[in-house]
């Protein structure tokens, strides 16, 4: 009922929108009624699911930016941020398997059947390749000469000071999982982490900051 009365409206904000949402509702039956019980595919399907919604946040702002009095550019979204976000959701996903596959033991099957296919092992392979990848990807994204909202000036390398808050914060929660167990919730580690949250809130402030001496200067 309420995708049948959202999806519509979705096409009100923009018809990109519109067609990212529907592109998600797809996706998201494709999940429940298949994708789900094909391994490593399931998780790279959840980590699609927020690279739609990063695309979707861009359709509703980039229709309200255009839609603003005096607005003249189209607003521009470095591809590095989707990078960034399916390979960041893919290293939560992975860290959430391994999370049920400890706790649930012989019995996590009964909660996930897909985790029959894994094995600790696997899964800490692959958060080992996704992890670094995460971090570099970063790292290169803050390269870009669109990060500071400025595409057509040179090249601005000054996002790059962000870069250790993200390391320390992968870091921080591979040891959550690895050490405390605690990949299974991964909003609670996002919520009640102390130090995650102020280094959370620490990049925030430092992106902010730079984002604003860019545009000033």
């Amino acid at each position: 009922m309420l995708a049948g009365a959202s999806l519509p409206l979705s096409f009100l904000i923009s018809t990109t929108f519109g067609y990212v949402a529907l592109g998600y509702a797809a996706l998201t039956i494709a999940y429940n009624v298949k994708l789900k019980h094909i391994v490593i595919v399931d998780v790279m399907t959840v980590a699609a699911g927020y690279v739609l919604r990063a695309v979707a946040g861009w359709a509703a702002i980039d229709r309200f930016v255009l839609g603003a009095p005096g607005a003249e550019l189209e607003l521009t979204v470095s591809p590095w941020l989707y990078i960034c976000t399916a390979l960041l959701a893919l290293f939560i996903t992975l860290a959430k398997r391994r999370g049920e596959m400890v706790a649930g033991g012989e019995r996590s099957v009964r909660q996930r059947a897909i985790l029959a296919e894994y094995s600790v092992a696997l899964i800490d392979q692959l958060i080992g390749i996704v992890a670094p990848a995460t971090l570099v990807a970063y790292t290169l994204y803050t390269f870009s000469s669109d990060v500071a909202g400025h595409p057509n000036l040179p090249e601005n390398y000054s996002m790059l000071i962000t870069v250790p808050f993200v390391a320390y914060g992968i870091f921080r929660y591979l040891y959550l999982v690895h050490r405390h167990d605690k990949g299974e919730t991964p909003e609670e580690i996002l919520l009640t982490d102390r130090p995650l949250l102020v280094n959370v809130f620490a990049w925030l402030a430092t992106s902010a900051t730079i984002l604003l001496l860019d545009a000033v200067l």
